[in-house]
C-alpha cells in the first residue's frame, strides 16, 4: 500500500511557496525605485515663512545749539560830552486871566554839540511836564511870531515835545535856539497849578527819552524850569 501523506505534504509545501511568491510579488509592486513605499500620492512640503527682518531706528541725533555771542559793547569815550549851556524860560509866574487867557514867555536854549575834539551829532528837546488840563502850550518858531509857518508844536495836558531838533556838531560847537512860548487857558483856569520844562541833550541822539549812556558827563545833560499859573 502506497503512503499518500508524503505526496499530500508536498503538494501542500509547495501552494504555500506559490502563495509566498505572489504576495511577495503584490510588495515589489508597491515600493518605489529607491525602495520607498507609495502609500499614496506625496504631499506637498509646507513652506517655512520667512521671517522678515526687524529694523533697528538709528537713534534721533541731538543738534548742538550754536552759543550766541556776547555783544561787544561799545568803548567809553570820555571825549563824548554834548551839554545845555543855556536855558531860560522867561520867570516863573503865568498870570493868566481868570475867565482864561493867554501870557507868553521867550524861551532860549543854548546847546553844546560835543565838549571833546571831535565832531557829533547831537539831538536836543524841550519837553512840557505835568501841563494842567484846559491849557495848551505853543512854540513860535524862531520869527517869535504866532501863526507863521515856521511855529513849533503846540503841546496839550499832561505834556509833550515843545521843541525837538537834531543835528551835526563840530568840534566845541554851540547853537542858540530863541522862541517865545505861550501859554493858553480856558475857564475855569487851574490857578496854582505848576507845570515844568524840561531842556534834554543826547549825545549821538540814539538814547532819549532814556538816560544817554555814552556821555563822559551825564550831569550837565538836563535843566528843568518850574512854572506856575496864577
Amino acid at each position: 500500500m502506497l503512503r499518500l501523506w508524503p505526496i499530500g505534504l508536498v503538494l501542500a509545501f509547495a501552494a504555500f511557496l506559490m502563495a509566498a511568491l505572489a504576495v511577495y510579488a503584490q510588495l515589489s509592486d508597491s515600493h518605489t525605485a529607491d525602495g520607498v513605499i507609495n502609500a499614496g500620492p506625496a504631499e506637498a512640503p509646507t513652506p517655512t515663512p520667512t521671517v522678515a527682518p526687524t529694523s533697528t531706528p538709528s537713534p534721533a541725533v541731538t543738534p548742538t545749539a550754536t552759543p550766541t555771542p556776547a555783544p561787544t559793547p561799545t568803548p567809553f569815550d570820555p571825549t563824548h560830552d554834548a551839554k545845555v549851556k543855556t536855558f531860560g524860560s522867561g520867570g516863573e509866574g503865568f498870570n493868566v486871566p481868570n475867565a482864561g487867557g493867554s501870557r507868553s514867555r521867550e524861551v532860549t536854549f543854548r546847546v553844546e554839540g560835543n565838549h571833546g575834539p571831535h565832531a557829533d551829532t547831537t539831538r536836543g528837546v524841550i519837553e512840557v511836564m505835568g501841563l494842567p488840563t484846559n491849557c495848551t502850550l505853543a512854540n513860535s518858531g524862531p520869527d517869535k511870531v504866532f501863526g507863521t509857518g515856521d511855529d513849533g508844536p503846540t503841546v496839550g495836558s499832561p505834556g509833550g515835545l515843545l521843541f525837538d531838533d537834531t543835528r551835526f556838531y563840530a568840534a566845541h560847537q554851540k547853537v542858540e535856539f530863541k522862541f517865545k512860548m505861550r501859554l493858553a487857558c480856558a475857564a475855569p483856569v487851574p490857578l496854582g497849578a505848576i507845570f515844568s520844562l524840561r531842556a534834554v541833550v543826547d549825545h549821538g541822539a540814539d538814547d532819549y527819552p532814556a538816560a544817554d549812556n555814552d556821555d563822559a558827563v551825564p550831569g550837565n545833560n538836563v535843566r528843568t524850569r518850574f512854572h506856575k499859573v496864577k
